[in-house]
């Protein structure tokens, strides 16, 4: 291997893509196409022009780190990270497998191939190319994305206190982490402290067990002294804190309030009833990793892991519906108390859109959408373009088109194309146009 294989093949294949009616219908999102001027000018003859440009911008160290940490499970598909998001230990690590071309000496080669054709496509798409940091977390750079295509970037949150509210399995502890990883504050999870208490066995636990299993909410007194005094504490005055599930009632927020404690800004998720009880009743906890699964939208995988998940006993239909109850008994309170506050926010549509909307309560307007907006997204190897293009599809609707993975299902099927394209992938270069 040395010499380029034709730019014809790979913009062949791409020009038929483009064709079909799916993507003449929906607009294109191309990942990893164009990478040299060659191709970007190749695009522009045949018609072929994007609305916006997506360059992720991360230093060469940390791509370094997520190719070579990159490895796969040959059975579920699923991708994991030694140092990022490690495979669950035993039979799943162990069947684990990482990529030929996912060594350091053949990232080295495709990042030099990539910044020897960076210029010419920066100058191809000056007037269209936004730049994206995306050596930060996976919703920042969501959000970045989303305002891209038409609204500004959202400010930051730092030193915002603030309060996340919404039913029972609307998504306050997905949107918890993202917000803690993006901005710092201490995270203070009602529910969390409760657990630890009951799994303890202290005092407090036991008298909040029996509530717990009865599917009903833990009296007012025994949280609010938890959650004043976790308050108090030094990482918490220093950094600014996310309080998730607390206050609840009207009573707790006007306690909250004669304690001196005032949020900056006040998160409320709505989700249809229907969707909530769904989540709920299809939780499962792997109790080895502690990691959450969903027997709908993400099930554990099949075998050990699935054989071991458990089911919290107040996650049943009956409970769940009486915890919703008693949520809407008292929402009207909580409107009221933060009235000045509240950013209501749609929880039911993607985590990255839910995240770009909570990053934009922070400051910034709610980006807007992307619908209809044909996009290249372009970057060095690992820079995080399948991660987002996953978003961008869900949230958008545009048609992805990878050429990696139409040259790696080339290469799988054994066509002549891809049996051509092999040899340069093993030699850690890109494949040629």
């Amino acid at each position: 291997a040395g010499e380029l294989v034709p730019d014809d093949v790979i913009i062949s294949m791409v020009k038929d893509r483009l064709a079909e009616e799916d993507v003449q219908k929906n607009g294109w999102l191309l990942d990893g196409f164009p990478r040299t001027g060659v191709q970007a000018q190749a695009l522009a003859d045949a018609g072929v022009e994007p609305d916006v440009v997506l360059l992720l911008e991360v230093p060469d160290e940390e791509l370094i780190t997520r190719v070579c940490g990159r490895r796969t499970d040959p059975v579920t598909g699923k991708i994991y990270h030694t140092k990022y998001d490690p495979p669950p230990a035993g039979e799943i690590a162990e069947r684990c497998t990482q990529r030929s071309d996912d060594t350091e000496e053949k990232a080295k080669n495709r990042l030099t191939y990539y910044y020897n054709n960076l210029e010419a496509l920066k100058s191809a798409y000056a007037s269209k190319m936004v730049k994206i940091d995306g050596n930060q977390s996976k919703t920042a750079v969501g959000a970045a994305i989303m305002g891209a295509y038409g609204g500004a970037p959202p400010a930051a949150a730092s030193g915002k206190n603030t309060i996340i509210s919404g039913a029972p399995a609307s998504g306050k502890g997905t949107q918890c982490e993202a917000i803690v990883e993006n901005h710092g504050l201490v995270h203070i999870s009602t529910g969390d402290m409760l657990r630890a208490a009951v799994k303890a066995g202290t005092e407090a636990g036991v008298a909040a067990k029996k509530y717990m299993d009865a599917g009903e909410l833990v009296p007012d007194d025994v949280i609010i002294s938890m959650v004043k005094d976790r308050l108090a504490e030094e990482d918490v005055q220093k950094n600014g804190w996310l309080l998730d599930g607390f206050p609840r009632t009207g009573v707790q927020a006007q306690a909250l309030a004669d304690a001196g404690v005032e949020p900056d800004v006040v998160l409320l998720l709505e989700v249809p009833d229907e969707e909530l009880i769904t989540r709920v009743c299809g939780r499962r906890t792997d109790p080895v990793t502690g990691k959450i699964y969903h027997t709908k939208y993400d099930p554990p995988p099949a075998g050990e892991i699935a054989e071991r998940c458990t089911q919290r006993s107040d996650d049943t239909e009956e409970k769940a519906k009486n915890r919703l109850t008693y949520y809407y008994n008292n929402l009207e309170a909580l409107k009221s108390a933060y009235a000045s506050k509240m950013v209501k926010i749609d929880g039911n549509q993607s985590k990255t859109a839910v995240g770009a909307a909570i990053m934009g309560a922070y400051g910034g307007a709610p980006p807007a959408a992307a619908s209809g907006k044909n996009t290249i997204i372009s970057g060095a190897p690992a820079s995080g373009k399948g991660t987002q293009c996953e978003a961008i599809v869900e949230n958008h609707g545009l048609v992805h088109i990878s050429t990696g993975d139409m040259l790696r299902a080339a290469v799988k099927a054994g066509t002549e194309a891809g049996v051509a394209a092999k040899k340069y992938m093993d030699a850690g270069e890109l494949v040629p146009d």
